[in-house]
């Protein structure tokens, strides 16, 4: 009887203990599967994020191109814009300054040279019309040179040196052109031409420089823009975007191209500005 209640608690206890075997088994099966169910929420969530950085990064790149975009036609309306009113200028305003000068030189012709009484003031007037006349095609031109629509950009580039050696004349200006007018697409010339404007124009306001180099070439399937003074430079980190240096940057690239500057206390400033030839619709 002893041997069969022996084993009876023997078996008792073999069953009890499988019985903690199994609990321990289903809790480190659980643990499995929800390691399992966390590890696949983790890597449904990584990929989510994935696909979320894919996106933003893609929405990213839309917005820069939509940027781009509105800026590049930004750039076409300020130049109709500024095409626009120069035509007012030199067709409305220019010509009625005309013809008060013509009428009232005709008036003074009439009296034989004997000014009388009355006519004094349109002697003194005429000298304030004509330079009205001249103040009115100067601002014309700087808004845009009907050259550049009429005669092209080589033409223009070659009147702007010349006007601007009559206001300084201290600026010596080197000239090299390899390039013909038909290699430049017209969209392009505006361009060209605001930034060498730009460039002169600081220059002249803030450089001290004696001589300036202006470089218009093509080389290596690109259209190249170099404008080199011998001033007193500049400090890169503490100027940045300013004397229109942003200016001519956002049109340089938003015309496909590049721009890069070089300045030095001292050792004067390069602006060198190029465009991808392959990319230009001439």
């Amino acid at each position: 009887m002893k041997k069969d209640t022996k084993t009876k608690k023997e078996l008792l206890a073999e069953i009890a203990d499988l019985r903690r075997r199994l609990e321990v088994s289903e809790e480190l099966s659980q643990k499995a599967n929800n390691n399992k169910v966390g590890r696949e929420r983790a890597e449904e969530a990584l990929k989510k994020a994935e696909n979320g950085q894919e996106k933003a990064e893609y929405a990213l790149e839309e917005s820069r191109s939509q940027v781009t975009s509105l800026t590049s036609q930004l750039l076409l309306a300020e130049e109709q814009e500024r095409r626009r009113i120069a035509h007012e200028l030199h067709d409305g305003l220019g010509q009625s300054l005309n013809a008060i000068a013509v009428n009232v030189k005709t008036t003074l012709e009439r009296v034989g040279g004997k000014v009388k009484t009355g006519f004094e003031s349109l002697e003194a007037i005429m000298p304030i019309i004509r330079q009205s006349i001249e103040e009115v095609h100067r601002i014309g031109m700087n808004l845009r040179p009907s050259l550049l629509d009429d005669l092209g950009l080589l033409p223009t580039i070659g009147w702007f040196i010349r006007e601007y050696q009559k206001i300084y004349p201290s600026i010596r200006i080197e000239e090299q052109t390899e390039i013909e007018e038909t290699q430049v697409p017209d969209p392009l010339k505006a361009v060209i031409y605001r930034i060498l404007q730009e460039a002169m124009n600081n220059i002249a306001k803030h450089s001290k420089a004696n001589l300036v180099s202006i470089s218009l070439r093509k080389r290596d399937n690109r259209i190249a823009l170099v404008i080199e003074d011998n001033g007193i430079g500049f400090d890169m980190e503490n100027v940045k975007n300013g004397f229109g240096l942003g200016s001519m940057r956002e049109r340089a690239e938003f015309s496909v191209g590049s721009f890069d500057i070089e300045s030095v206390k001292g050792k004067g400033t390069v602006i060198r500005a190029s465009w991808p030839i392959e990319q230009l619709s001439l």
